[in-house]
C-alpha cells in the first residue's frame, strides 16, 4: 500500500481534529430541557449548553434585548450562577454555533426581576465568525444566585453554546451619552426598561441605607438657567424607592450630589440641592435603590428652591406655646431637629403632632412615654458593639433568627450620620398573616423586607413615626422574610441617650391567611367591567405594589403612595362616571383612574371621601365614551377586602346602592343602616343620610332604566 502523500497529512490531521471535536461536543452536550426551575449549575469558567425548543423567555417591555427582532430569548435554556464574592461579572456566548440572545434575572419570576439582556455584543463572534454572539455584565452578591438564560435570535434558532462566566469591571454609564434633554419643571421618566447601574462607591453616598449604587438608571441632561442653588427632586412624584445623582460628566467620579430618601418625601422618593452655574450642562441620573425598584414618575427641576425652614418661622413658633396651650419646646436646637423631620412644623404651624415629635426627638422637651412589652428573648448585639446583625448593610449579610409568636428586646442607636439596623429573619411554610409590633421611646421605624440582598422593602412604618406601637400587619405567601428595626433619625441618639430611647421591643404574631394572589394584580391583567358598571368584590391582601405614577394633585395631605393594588378595565358611556369603595371595604382604600396602562398621569383619584367610613371613598370623572379606563384600587398603607362599585352615565339608578340594576329592599336596608351618618347612601350629598335621601330612593323604586 503506498504511503500517504505528505502534502495531505496536515489536511488529514485537521479533518481528524475536527471530527474529534465534533464527537466530543456531542458526548459532552447536555440534554435539552434546562428550565429556570431546573437549571444547569454554572461557576466561573465555561459550561456547554443546548437550547430548549419552545421554551421562550418573553421580555417585551422589560428589557430591550434586540433592535432587529422581538424582545424574546427564543428556545431558552437556563443556568444558575452563585458568585463566590460580591462584585461584577460577565456572561458570554462568544464562539457559539448559532445566533444567540442572553438575559440575567434575579429569580425565576418574570416580570420584575430582569437584571440585563443582550443580543449582539461588539467583538463577540459565533463559531462561523459572525457578530451575532452575546455578552452581558451584571452585579451579583456573594452567595445569592443569578439565573442566566441563553437562547436564539428567532423562534427556529437552536444549537449548542458555551456559557462563559468571568469577573468583570463595572460597565461604563452608556445611557449618559444619549441622555434626554430636561427642562425646568417636571420631566416624565420610566426606568422599567433600563438595565444600567451607576456605581458611586467612594464618590458619593446617597444615604445610609443600602450601598452606594443607583440601579435601573435613566439619564437627563440639563443646562442651568441660573447661577445658584438648584433643587432636583422625585419627592412624591414616583411610586417606587428612587435614588438621584447630579454629575458634571459621564464619569462617576464627577458626581456633585446624590440622595436616596429626601426628608419629608413619601414612598422613599428623593430630593437634593446643588450649586449650579448658568449655562453649564449637568447630567442627572434617576434610578432605584435596587434592581426591583423601577417604574415611571416625574423629575422636578427647580432653579429657585425655597430656603429650608428655620425654627420659629410659623405663626405658632415652636419655641413658644401655641395659643391652644399645646406644649411646644423652648429649645431652638430641638426645633431644628423636629423641623428636619417635618418641615410643616416650622413653615406652617407647630401643632400637637410637632409637639409629640419634640417629646420623642429631644431630651430637652421631656422623654416620650412608651411601655415596652415583656420580652421572651434579648438581642445578642449590645448597643455600640460591632455590628453582628446588620443584614444587607454589612458585608456578610448576618441576621438574627426570629421565632414568630415571641417578643425580642433590643437596642439601637443613631449618630454621626448613620444608624444601627437590626435584621431578624423568619420563614413561612404557608400563607400567613404576620403581625410585627415595635415599641420604643425613641424615633423607631420598622421594615418588612424580602429574604435576599439587595433587599426589597415590602412594607414599612412611617419615618419619624412617634406611634407606640408602630405596627405592620401583612398577609404573606410562603417564603423567607426579614424584619428590620432602625431609628428613623441618623443623629442625636448615641448609646446611653436619656429616657431609654435606645431600647425597643419587637413583638410578633402569626395566624393563617386565606388570601390567594389576585388575578388582576397588574394593569395588563385588569378585570373587565361591563360598560353598564356593577359591583365587583376584590381582595388586595396578596397583591403587589404597582409602579404607575400618580398626579401630584391627587395628594390630599397623606402622600401619593398606593400599596397592594388591583386593577379594573372599564369603558363607560360618555358623561359622569364614578368608582366607589365607600363603606364597602375593611381598610383605608385609595382609588386612581388612568386612560391606559402606559398613561403617566391620572385622570381622577380619591384618598378618602367625607362621610365614608374607614378611609374609603369615591372617585368621580367625566368619561368620553371612547376610552377604556384603567382603575387602580389599593391601600394607603394597608390591604384587605371590599367591593368596588362602578356607576356610569345612563346606566345606574340614583338609588341603586348595591349596583344590582334595581332599586329594591336591599338598597333600602343599606340606606336605613347608614341613617344619620354619611357615605354612599347620602344621595343628595348634604353629608347626612336622612328623610330626603329616603324620598329619592323610594322615587326611583323598581328596575333601573337606561337613557
Amino acid at each position: 500500500m503506498p504511503s500517504p502523500d505528505p502534502e495531505h497529512i496536515p489536511r488529514l490531521r485537521r479533518w481528524s481534529a475536527a471530527v474529534a471535536a465534533a464527537v466530543s461536543a456531542v458526548l459532552a452536550a447536555p440534554s435539552a430541557g434546562q428550565t429556570c426551575a431546573s437549571p444547569v449549575e454554572a461557576s466561573i469558567g465555561s459550561v456547554l449548553m443546548q437550547t430548549t425548543p419552545g421554551n421562550h423567555l418573553v421580555l417585551t417591555g422589560l428589557c430591550n434585548v434586540s433592535t432587529t427582532s422581538p424582545d424574546v430569548v427564543y428556545n431558552a435554556s437556563w443556568a444558575r450562577f452563585v458568585p463566590p464574592v460580591s462584585g461584577w461579572y460577565a456572561a458570554a456566548t462568544c464562539g457559539a454555533g448559532f445566533d444567540t440572545k442572553i438575559a440575567a434575572l434575579a429569580d425565576c419570576s418574570v416580570p420584575g426581576t430582569v437584571i440585563t439582556c443582550n443580543d449582539d455584543a461588539p467583538g463577540c463572534l459565533t463559531s462561523a465568525g459572525q457578530p451575532y454572539a452575546s455578552r452581558i455584565t451584571f452585579e451579583a452578591t456573594a452567595g445569592v444566585a443569578t439565573f442566566i438564560a441563553i437562547g436564539g435570535w428567532g423562534s427556529t434558532t437552536n444549537g449548542f453554546a458555551s456559557l462563559t462566566i468571568t469577573t468583570s469591571a463595572p460597565p461604563p454609564p452608556a445611557g449618559c451619552a444619549i441622555a434626554a434633554t430636561a427642562l425646568v419643571g417636571t420631566n416624565p421618566f420610566n426606568t422599567t426598561a433600563s438595565t444600567e447601574t451607576l456605581d458611586l462607591t467612594g464618590r458619593c453616598d446617597p444615604g445610609p441605607f443600602g450601598d452606594d449604587r443607583i440601579r435601573r438608571v435613566t439619564w437627563f441632561r440639563w443646562t442651568s438657567t441660573v447661577s445658584g442653588p438648584v433643587e432636583v427632586s422625585t419627592c412624591g412624584l414616583a411610586a417606587f424607592d428612587t435614588r438621584l445623582a447630579v454629575l458634571a460628566s459621564c464619569d462617576p467620579a464627577s458626581a456633585i450630589a446624590c440622595n436616596d430618601d429626601g426628608i419629608g418625601c413619601p414612598n422613599y422618593t428623593s430630593k437634593l440641592a446643588f450649586q449650579a452655574s448658568q449655562g453649564v450642562a449637568y447630567l442627572i441620573a434617576v434610578g432605584g435603590i435596587d434592581a426591583s425598584a423601577a417604574g415611571s414618575g416625574l423629575l422636578r427641576i427647580d432653579p429657585a428652591p425655597a430656603p429650608p425652614p428655620g425654627c420659629g418661622n410659623s405663626a405658632n413658633a415652636c419655641c413658644v406655646l401655641s395659643p391652644n396651650g399645646t406644649p411646644g419646646c423652648s429649645n431652638a436646637d430641638c426645633c431644628t431637629v423636629v423641623c428636619a423631620q417635618d418641615p410643616f412644623c416650622c413653615s406652617e404651624s407647630w401643632d400637637a403632632s410637632c409637639a409629640a415629635k419634640a417629646r420623642v426627638l429631644c431630651a430637652t422637651c421631656a422623654p416620650a412615654t412608651c411601655t415596652l412589652a415583656d420580652a421572651d428573648v434579648a438581642e445578642v448585639e449590645q448597643c455600640g458593639a460591632p455590628d453582628s446583625n446588620g443584614g444587607c448593610n454589612n458585608q456578610n449579610g448576618t441576621t438574627a433568627p426570629l421565632t414568630l409568636g415571641t417578643t425580642v428586646a433590643g437596642t439601637y442607636w443613631a449618630s454621626n450620620g448613620t444608624r444601627d439596623t437590626d435584621w431578624y429573619a423568619f420563614t413561612l411554610a404557608s400563607t400567613t398573616t404576620v403581625t410585627l409590633d415595635l415599641r420604643t421611646p425613641g424615633p423607631g421605624q420598622l421594615f418588612l423586607v424580602n429574604g435576599t440582598c439587595p433587599q426589597t422593602v415590602i412594607q414599612s412604618t412611617a419615618a419619624g413615626d412617634v406611634a407606640c406601637p408602630a405596627m405592620i400587619v401583612r398577609c404573606l405567601p410562603a417564603g423567607s422574610y426579614r424584619a428590620v428595626v432602625a431609628m428613623s433619625a441618623f443623629e442625636d441618639f448615641p448609646c446611653g441617650s436619656s429616657g431609654n430611647r435606645n431600647r425597643y421591643t419587637l413583638g410578633t404574631a402569626a395566624v393563617p391567611c386565606d388570601a390567594v394572589p389576585p388575578p388582576n394584580d397588574e394593569c395588563a391583567l385588569a378585570t373587565v367591567v361591563p360598560a353598564a358598571g356593577g359591583a365587583f368584590p376584590f381582595d388586595t391582601r396578596l397583591a403587589t405594589d404597582s409602579s404607575a405614577a400618580i398626579s401630584p394633585g391627587c395628594d390630599e395631605g397623606n402622600g401619593l403612595a398606593v400599596s397592594q393594588d388591583v386593577w379594573f378595565s372599564w369603558r363607560p358611556a360618555a358623561g359622569s362616571a364614578s368608582v366607589s369603595t365607600c363603606d364597602a371595604a375593611d381598610f383605608d382604600t385609595r382609588i386612581v383612574v388612568y386612560r391606559g396602562c402606559a398613561e403617566p398621569s391620572s385622570v381622577a383619584c380619591d384618598d378618602q371621601t367625607p362621610g365614608c367610613a374607614g378611609g374609603t371613598g369615591r372617585a368621580t370623572f367625566t368619561a368620553d365614551g371612547t376610552t377604556t379606563y384603567r382603575v387602580r384600587i389599593g391601600g394607603a398603607a394597608a390591604a384587605g377586602r371590599g367591593t368596588a362599585t362602578f356607576q356610569g352615565a345612563g346606566t345606574a339608578c340614583r338609588g341603586d346602592l348595591n349596583a344590582d340594576g334595581a332599586v329594591n329592599g336591599d338598597d333600602l336596608g343599606i340606606l336605613l343602616g347608614a341613617w344619620g351618618a354619611g357615605g354612599i347612601a347620602d344621595l343628595d350629598g348634604n353629608g347626612v343620610v336622612d328623610g330626603d335621601d329616603l324620598g329619592i330612593l323610594l322615587g326611583a323604586w323598581g328596575p333601573c332604566t337606561t337613557g
